[in-house]
């Protein structure tokens, strides 16, 4: 590796200071859940939510039951870099009353794993915050919908839109497939119409507007995946 002149670091150093000194201060409910496996309420409140790492780590926990092997399980997933501890795992849809009550919880059953977290996210801490930038959420995110649901979301989404004069008034038939590969609950939406293609387009980007108050971003090996997909594409025209 070849080394940085040294202009270069100082001129990096406070940037790479101030993202350290965020990392150093953020509380053990966030280290351990990061970058997107919280949810703060209104009233102060903090939901836990499933993290890429968390769903990989149930999976590999519920092999190891299979197998009768958990601490395979705990050698294997450190050695691919996704160890969670099962503590934590099983923290998913619970909701503490503060952030306070949230670090104290996470630090009762794994305070040194979580050492040794904010001490790897240290090492590049730009990077870590990074991570968190590109996760987001809608404000309607936690509703666990099924493909029904889901289907007539979209349904009335589109009919608004059109109402609104967004999309053009037409024959939009929607499909909705779930997808839980992940352990994280996720929706491949098409809405099949028969327009052209810039058309489609517009109509893409509107509606995937309108579906943000109920989508949310999974950050999975570093890069950003949504949980509600849409896909607008060419109908096959009707022959009476």
């Amino acid at each position: 590796m070849i080394p940085l002149p040294q202009a270069l670091l100082v001129r990096f150093a406070p940037a790479h200071r101030a993202a350290a000194a965020v990392v150093s201060e953020l509380p053990a409910y966030q280290v351990a859940l990061w970058p997107d496996g919280w949810d703060l309420q209104p009233d102060g409140g903090v939901m836990v939510r499933d993290t890429h790492a968390m769903a990989e780590a149930r999976r590999w926990y519920r092999l190891a039951e299979r197998n009768h092997s958990r601490e395979d399980a705990r050698r294997v997933m450190s050695l691919h870099g996704v160890f969670v501890p099962p503590a934590i795992v099983d923290m998913a849809d619970r909701r503490f009353v503060s952030e306070q009550v949230a670090s104290v919880a996470v630090q009762l059953v794994a305070g040194d794993w979580i050492k040794q977290r904010r001490r790897r996210m240290l090492d590049s801490p730009e990077d870590a915050l990074a991570e968190r930038s590109i996760s987001w959420c809608g404000s309607r995110s936690a509703c666990d919908l099924e493909e029904t649901d889901m289907s007539g979301l979209l349904r009335r989404l589109v009919r608004l839109c059109v109402d609104e004069r967004l999309i053009p008034d037409a024959d939009y038939r929607p499909c909705v497939r779930r997808d839980d590969g992940y352990g994280i609950r996720s929706y491949h939406c098409t809405l099949e119409v028969l327009l052209d293609r810039y058309v489609r387009d517009r109509v893409g980007d509107v509606l995937r507007t309108a579906l943000i108050p109920w989508n949310r971003s999974v950050v999975r090996g570093g890069e950003p995946s949504v949980v509600i997909g849409l896909e607008v594409v060419g109908g096959r025209r009707i022959v009476k």
